[in-house]
């Protein structure tokens, strides 16, 4: 598992605990609280903390936390399945472009190839660069100006 993978799977766990202990969205343990009631000061975080629950509830909250957690995964692994072969285009233009923008996903996934909007967003971009450009010379060109002495119109100095 990767240090992304980590701590996605850390995030995961605070967050079915947090539904779980804090949240009351457990369907199998009901809405009541079971977070822990004091705060750590010192060497670790169990030391400061006391359970106001048996051992046997906390078996229980740790099994719901898990049936969360599992199923989560099962629902994504399907997900993904069902969605395969736009995660593999999406992979494939990932890997090529490094980087890519929620309107390119959305025409990924409408089946456009990412390829000829890339081309086109390059183009695109040009053309505005290029009008940028232009409409600053057409501003400096329609600057007063004045005559140096030698015949040659210098801009005027404030």
């Amino acid at each position: 598992i990767s240090t992304g993978a980590y701590d996605d799977i850390k995030r995961a766990t605070e967050i079915a605990r947090q539904m779980v202990c804090q949240w009351g969205m457990s369907e199998n343990i009901g809405p009541i609280s079971y977070a822990d009631s004091g705060e750590s000061m010192f060497l670790g975080q169990e030391i400061g903390h006391s359970k106001t629950y048996s051992e046997a509830k906390a078996l229980e909250i740790d099994r719901e936390i898990q049936r969360i957690l599992t199923s989560g995964y099962e629902t994504a692994k399907q997900i993904l399945s069902s969605h395969r072969e736009h995660v593999e285009r999406i992979t494939d233009a990932l890997i090529k472009y490094e980087t890519l923008t929620g309107a390119e996903v959305r025409a990924i996934v409408e089946g456009k190839n990412i390829d000829d909007l890339k081309r086109e967003e390059t183009a695109r971009e040009r053309a505005e660069d290029e009008a940028r450009k232009r409409e600053a010379a057409k501003t400096e060109a329609a600057k007063p100006r004045e005559d140096d002495g030698l015949g040659i119109a210098q801009p005027r100095t404030a």
